[in-house]
């Protein structure tokens, strides 16, 4: 059971955090459809089903219209030794939002089979209508051109044919657009600051600013 906590949220002026929604993203979800709806307690709590890397997030959003999500922490769920883990994908990016073009580079090296196996295949797909990038390579660098939200999956497939996938996110912003996540609106001058945590796991700080 993982607990992801953001109730360190504030406004650098002090201001009242009630009004603010949180809604966390746990990176298993089949669809958006089964995505949590907002709510207003800034903890929650989620049980993995099965192992794998999963991309976590949480987004803030405020009464006025504001908004703006975290980076992305990778959580892996593995069975315990023994339990016949078989194989698991993991990815991680080195950045997952900035202007276009941008320059990501995929990390499946964490990625293991079970005993005895070894990963033979590592299959990078970036989600932007390209093929997969397949082979041995457990790295890949690819670069996105057009604005939007992305994401990309490692699928590797072991010695004894197993397969695992994972995903992650990466939200591309028009070069030189006159706005920026989470300046959307409302009275200004606020800066937020928040933590997303998880147990067993160190947090992750993030910064939205306000106009």
């Amino acid at each position: 059971m993982f607990a992801f906590d953001a109730s360190t949220t504030s406004y650098a002026n002090g201001a009242s955090t009630d009004d603010l929604l949180y809604q966390f993203v746990f990176g298993d979800e089949a669809s958006e459809a089964d995505v949590a709806e907002p709510a207003a307690s800034p903890v929650a709590t989620h049980r993995y089903a099965n192992a794998g890397s999963y991309q976590a997030y949480v987004t803030v959003s405020h009464a006025d219209g504001r908004s703006d999500s975290s980076e992305a922490i990778t959580i892996t769920v593995t069975t315990e030794a023994g339990g016949g883990n078989g194989t698991v994908a993991q990815l991680k990016v080195d950045r997952s939002s900035g202007p276009a073009p941008l320059t990501v580079t995929f990390d499946g090296r964490d990625s293991f089979a079970a005993a005895g196996e070894e990963i033979v295949e590592y299959c990078f797909d970036f989600d932007d209508g390209q093929p997969p990038a397949c082979g041995e390579a457990d790295q890949a660098v690819y670069t996105y051109t057009a604005p939007g939200e992305y994401a990309p999956a490692l699928t590797v497939r072991a010695s004894d044919a197993s397969e695992s996938t994972a995903k992650a996110r990466v939200a591309i912003a028009q070069q030189g657009g006159s706005q920026a996540p989470g300046e959307a609106g409302g009275s200004g001058g606020l800066t937020l600051f928040w933590l997303l945590s998880m147990a067993a796991g160190a947090g992750l700080r993030r910064r939205f600013v306000g106009v």
